[in-house]
This record gives C-alpha cells, sequence and structure tokens, in this order.
C-alpha cells in the first residue's frame, strides 16, 4: 500500500509530462535511456541501495516506510517505460477529441484539459490491460467490453 500510494502518483504523472509535453531533445532522449537502463537493474541492487539510503543515511532503521520507499523506487522505472507505451499507443485523434470538448476549462486551466485527458486514457489503458490478463488467466467474472 505504501509503494503504491509513492510510486502511482510520481509514476503518472512523470509518465504524462515525458508522453506529452516533453520535445524530443538530446535530454529527454538521455531520460529515456535512463529510465531503460534503471529498469534492468537486478532487485538485491535496490535492496542495497535502500538498505544504504533509507535505513543508514536516512536512519529510517529497518521499517515498514523504508521498505516501501524502496519498492516504489525499484517500480517506478517500469511503470514509466509501460506506461509511456501505452499512452504513445493512443492515437491523435482520441487524444486531441475530448480535450476540445472541454475547451471552456482549457481556457482557464491550459494545464487541465490535457492533463485530464491523459489520466482517462491511462485509466482506460490500465483497465483494458487488467482485464484482457484476466480474461487470458480465466477468470469468468470479466466483463467484455470489445
Amino acid at each position: 500500500m505504501g509503494t503504491a500510494l509513492v510510486a502511482i502518483p510520481i509514476g503518472v504523472e512523470g509518465t504524462i509530462y515525458l508522453a506529452e509535453y516533453v520535445r524530443d531533445t538530446c535530454m529527454s532522449r538521455c531520460i529515456r535511456l535512463a529510465i531503460v537502463n534503471l529498469a534492468g537493474i537486478p532487485s538485491i541492487v535496490y535492496g542495497l541501495f535502500g538498505l544504504g539510503m533509507f535505513v543508514l543515511y536516512l536512519k529510517m532503521g529497518t521499517s515498514i516506510v523504508a521498505g516501501a520507499l524502496t519498492l516504489a523506487i525499484m517500480i517506478l522505472p517500469v511503470m514509466l517505460g509501460r506506461a509511456e507505451e501505452a499512452l504513445r499507443a493512443v492515437p491523435t485523434e482520441f487524444r486531441t477529441v475530448p480535450s476540445s470538448f472541454s475547451s471552456i476549462l482549457s481556457a482557464h486551466h491550459p494545464w487541465h484539459s490535457k492533463s485530464e485527458c491523459c489520466m482517462q486514457n491511462f485509466c482506460c489503458m490500465q483497465h483494458f490491460f487488467s482485464a484482457n490478463y484476466l480474461r487470458q488467466r480465466g477468470s469468468p467474472r470479466v466483463l467484455k467490453f470489445y
């Protein structure tokens, strides 16, 4: 629960920022390369980092908070990479139509409609992938929505 409280807001907002707002520059390519490289690090290295950073340096002790923060750091690169791929897979028409419907809101808050549209797309993709996963596993309680 603590891992999700830390990783999901950072991961979703970071994904929306990387997929929608960042231009393709040398710095953004370096950030994406770092995300891919961090996703490939073994979990024992993250555990040692968590031990050094949270337990010893920040003096949290061997607590559930230190473990949750370590797990959040461990799943964040994987979450960022997969969620960005999911957002990029959504066609441009699906991203622009909801923002045209909420043009009144975007006149007051330019960030509101795009961020809201990305969040709706992200939640729809998450539901779609989890429903497909459960359907492949043979769960009879999954609704067919397509």
